[in-house]
Formats: C-alpha cells, sequence, structure tokens
C-alpha cells in the first residue's frame, strides 16, 4: 500500500507542478497548507484504478477505508470511473500537444497549455465533487471529506514559486 501512496504522491507532484523553482509542503508539518483539489486529485487518482481485476480489488479496499454505506459506494465508484477517463483523455490530450508541438511552439505557447492544462484538471475536481455532493448522502460526502482531510498529513506536494 506504501508503493502506492508513493505513486499517488508522485503523481501529485508532477500535477501541482513541481519543478527546479519548487517548494515543497509537507502533509505531516501543515496539512492546512494543503489545498482541498490537490488533496481530491491525489485521492481520486489513487481510487480509480479499473483497468485489471487486481486494481479494481485494490480501489476498492481504499473506497472500504472511507466507511461509506452501499449506495454511496456506488455512486464515488461511478463517478470516479467518470472523472478517471475525463482525467487520461485531458492528459492524453496535453502529452499529445506537447510532443506535436514541442519544436514548433513558442516557450509562451507551451506555458499557456501548460496553465490551461493545471485549470482544466482542477475544474475536472470540482465538477467530479459537485456530482459526488448531488448524488451522495451528506454523511457519505462528510465521511469523504473527513477521509481526504485525514490524508493530507500523508502528502508532499509542490508548489511552484512566483515567477
Amino acid at each position: 500500500m506504501k508503493s502506492c501512496w508513493a505513486l499517488g504522491l508522485v503523481l501529485l507532484a508532477v500535477c501541482c507542478g513541481f519543478a527546479q523553482n519548487a517548494t515543497r509542503i509537507d502533509g505531516r508539518q501543515h496539512p492546512q497548507l494543503i489545498s482541498d483539489n490537490a488533496a481530491y486529485r491525489a485521492v481520486f487518482l489513487m481510487h480509480s484504478h479499473f483497468e485489471t481485476q487486481q486494481a479494481t480489488t485494490r480501489s476498492e479496499q481504499f473506497h472500504a477505508l472511507i466507511g461509506f454505506a452501499a449506495a454511496d459506494h456506488q455512486a464515488y465508484d461511478e463517478v470516479l470511473r467518470n472523472f478517471r477517463q475525463q482525467y487520461d483523455h485531458q492528459v492524453e490530450s496535453h502529452n499529445a500537444f506537447v510532443d506535436s508541438a514541442s519544436s514548433s511552439s513558442s516557450i509562451q505557447e507551451m506555458r499557456e497549455e501548460v496553465s490551461n492544462a493545471r485549470k482544466s484538471l482542477a475544474m475536472l475536481v470540482e465538477t467530479a465533487r459537485t456530482e459526488m455532493a448531488a448524488r451522495m448522502t451528506k454523511e457519505g460526502m462528510a465521511k469523504l471529506d473527513a477521509f481526504v482531510q485525514s490524508e493530507k498529513t500523508h502528502m508532499v506536494v509542490g508548489v511552484r514559486s512566483a515567477q
């Protein structure tokens, strides 16, 4: 399970723009400094692996840690599947742009693409949270939020410094 979290933290660092001029927020020391969007994104990515039966079983084990009632669990699972499909599509689109534009685009165009990709991913997380709030019980959402907040203490995220 620790190796899964390590992968998740690497993904989160990449998604948050961890770069040469970045600093880190250690959730063990300052969990309140980790944005809810970054924390939810990390949890959603860790919980949304459905490629194989083994990955699905592992995701189900993560879901069980939250303690959802059956209906909330089903709604969470369905929203996560949709989230993951959209997330993967956005990442593939961004990567295709970078691959095709790396030699022909200006630095400014690349920065704009990266900025737009970050905004799109943040919006995707918020859309998933909104859909969950509409489909799940208040108790289920409270359990999810408490779980995400507690997981911040296990995260280390990269934050881009002002340029």
